[in-house]
């Protein structure tokens, strides 16, 4: 059984449950949200013991939408106690997002271990070189650049989908580096 949520009664219904509040933010007429609504209902089914399902009409919950800066739908976010804690947007698979949520879960000192600074030296160099290449240039402040690589990885790491690894957090992060 799904629970629908509006703006009045969203906070109650996250923090009520011990367990994880899956919220899908919707529309009836998105037809990505239609597709995916059917996996979520198999994703809380099998999880039943770990999470709750909440449905979040966009059209009724406009204010609570604007709060967690839901702009795309389907847009998916996980709490825990009331506060969100990973998201997604788009379609993704059963597995990818059973996935999602244990990696969601897991101990986040094992995530802040991660990323070391050699991660981040060779990233710089790598896309240094690559700039070269095709006739740009890192921006020449190199605090500035490492800052920005830093933050790029952080929010890879807390936005990602499970599925995306260690690799492929460095290749997307860096592709957003600012060049001058």
């Amino acid at each position: 059984m799904n629970t629908f949520i509006t703006d009045e009664n969203f906070e109650r219904e996250i923090s009520k449950s011990d367990k994880l509040a899956l919220v899908d933010f919707f529309t009836t007429w998105c037809e990505p949200c239609t597709m995916l609504a059917p996996i979520l209902e198999k994703v809380a089914e099998d999880l039943k013991d770990k999470i709750i399902l909440l449905k979040a009409n966009l059209d009724d919950i406009p204010k609570t939408a604007g709060k967690y800066g839901v702009e795309k739908i389907p847009t998916v976010i996980l709490f825990k106690s009331g506060k969100p804690i990973s998201g997604f947007v788009g379609l993704a698979s059963e597995s990818a997002i059973k996935d999602w949520i244990a990696n969601s879960t897991k101990d986040k000192g094992e995530d802040k271990k991660e990323i070391s600074e050699q991660d981040i030296k060779d990233t710089i160099e790598r896309y240094d070189n690559y700039a070269k290449s095709n006739g740009f240039r890192l921006n020449p402040d190199e605090k500035t650049v490492e800052r920005v690589v830093r933050g790029l990885f952080e929010m890879q790491k807390k936005y990602a989908p499970a599925h995306f690894t260690k690799k492929k957090l460095k290749k997307t992060a860096i592709a957003s580096v600012i060049y001058s």
